[in-house]
C-alpha cells in the first residue's frame, strides 16, 4: 500500500497507527553552513607565505582557508561571518 512505500528499510518500521514513520525536519541556511563549513574547510588549501610579511598559514585563523558562501540575507550572513570567524579562531 502507500505507507509501504514508506518504511525503514533496516527495521521495516512503517509507523504507528497509520503515522509517517519518519518526521519531516525543516532547517535553515545558517544550520546547514554552520555544519558543513567546518568540513568543507578542511579540504580547501592553506594560504600561501606573505611574501611581504612572511607570514604563513599558522600565524592566521583557520590557517587562512577561503570559502565564498551565499545567502539572501544580510543579517544571516552577519552572523554566519561571525560563527565561522569564532570557530576558525
Amino acid at each position: 500500500g502507500p505507507m509501504g512505500e514508506h518504511r525503514c528499510v533496516e527495521c521495516g518500521f512503517e509507523g504507528y497507527r497509520g503515522s509517517m514513520p519518519f518526521r519531516r525536519a525543516m532547517l535553515g541556511s545558517p544550520f546547514y553552513v554552520a555544519n558543513t563549513v567546518p568540513t568543507l574547510l578542511e579540504y580547501c588549501p592553506d594560504i600561501d607565505v606573505d611574501k611581504d610579511t612572511k607570514l604563513g598559514p599558522q600565524s592566521r585563523p583557520g590557517r587562512g582557508r577561503r570559502l565564498i558562501t551565499f545567502t539572501d540575507s544580510r543579517q544571516g550572513t552577519a552572523r554566519m561571518a561571525v560563527r565561522m570567524q569564532q570557530e576558525a579562531e
